[in-house]
């Protein structure tokens, strides 16, 4: 072979090689892309299912009824409920949060000191100043917030349960559930979630207190209450 059709052979080979490497590449490219994509799908549909099982939660208990819940294969919780009490739902990670009062004092001043004579000063200018109250919001770590159909109880580093008789007012906020009780204070508390969680928790607070159940409660289970509007690849069935 001559040395051009060496080389020309030589440069055909490599291309080749150079030409196998990128379709390598780009089959595995598309091969991430579409295990990506299941992923997604796969969260997307998770999801879906999971707001169906909140809706169908509140519609068990706008019925008077019991939603069937199973923590066991969750981490042991750091509750004891009572038992005339059911448990419904469990929120992990909440940040817990309380409004206090801060007293300041403004517009004190020791004043000048003056000399009159040997031996005597009078002070002048002085002032005891100006008690100031302001809000402030202080928080107290992160931990986990459990509702059952009588309390509701949070443990972290405060360790804590509200009776929901005792809750005069709840009001979903941007970041968090704001939560007031019957007490001199008037002062609220914050249980700071995530963002999809804010309103189906302050819609659990809202429920609850409204249950009429009977001695013996119908319970039912959250993923079958109602008939799904989906089917359970997300397509919408309508």
């Amino acid at each position: 072979m001559s040395p051009i059709g060496w080389i020309r052979e030589t440069l055909a080979d490599h291309q080749e090689r150079q030409e196998e490497k990128r379709q390598a590449r780009e089959q595995e490219k598309q091969r991430k892309l579409a295990i990506r994509q299941r992923q997604r799908q796969a969260q997307q549909r998770a999801l879906r299912l999971e707001l169906q099982r909140r809706d169908n939660i509140i519609a068990i208990l706008d019925d008077n009824k019991l939603p069937q819940v199973d923590w066991s294969h969750h981490q042991p919780l750091p509750f004891k409920f009572l038992k005339s009490e059911h448990l419904i739902y469990v929120f992990p990670n909440v940040g817990y949060a309380e409004q206090r009062i801060k007293r300041e004092i403004v517009g004190r001043s020791a004043g000048t000191s003056v000399r009159v004579a040997r031996g005597v000063s009078v002070r002048v200018g002085q002032s005891r100043g100006t008690p100031v109250e302001r809000d402030e919001i202080v928080h107290r770590g992160v931990g986990v917030m459990a509702v059952t159909t009588k309390h509701l109880y949070f443990a972290g580093e405060r360790t804590f349960r509200i009776r929901f008789s005792r809750i005069v007012s709840v009001q979903a906020m941007r970041d968090a559930v704001e939560v007031t009780r019957d007490r001199v204070s008037g002062l609220s508390e914050y249980f700071i979630l995530d963002d999809a969680d804010i309103q189906f928790a302050a819609d659990l607070m809202q429920s609850i207190p409204a249950l009429e159940l009977p001695r013996r409660p119908e319970t039912h289970d959250p993923d079958n209450y109602h008939l799904l509007t989906f089917d359970i690849n997300g397509d919408d069935l309508a």
